[in-house]
């Protein structure tokens, strides 16, 4: 499943049960203008898609110490996490 997160230039650090996302360097130069200006898009990659790489991140983690623990009882709600936050990940890694 996470070989399907890695998206589009976006591939995992390292290869593994351990394998953490990054936040991919922007294929564009920040001004798209004059759509989009370097702060809107410097915001947008900086923060909010920076987000989604950090909560899928933790998310991964704490799916990992629950089933090594075989504590299921949290496992439905953390595989949703991850898709929120793979799902957005992929899709900020579109735009």
């Amino acid at each position: 499943m996470r070989a399907a997160l890695a998206g589009p230039g976006a591939a995992p650090r390292k290869k593994g049960l351990n394998m953490r996302y990054e936040l991919p360097p922007l294929p564009y130069p920040p001004a798209l203008e004059p759509h989009y200006d370097a702060a809107t898009v410097t915001l947008h990659h900086g923060k909010h898609h920076a987000a989604f790489v950090v909560g899928l991140n933790a998310a991964l983690e704490k799916l990992a110490a629950v089933r090594v623990c075989s504590d299921f009882t949290i496992v439905k709600h953390l595989s949703r996490e991850v898709a929120f936050h793979g799902g957005g990940r992929i899709l900020h890694s579109i735009f």
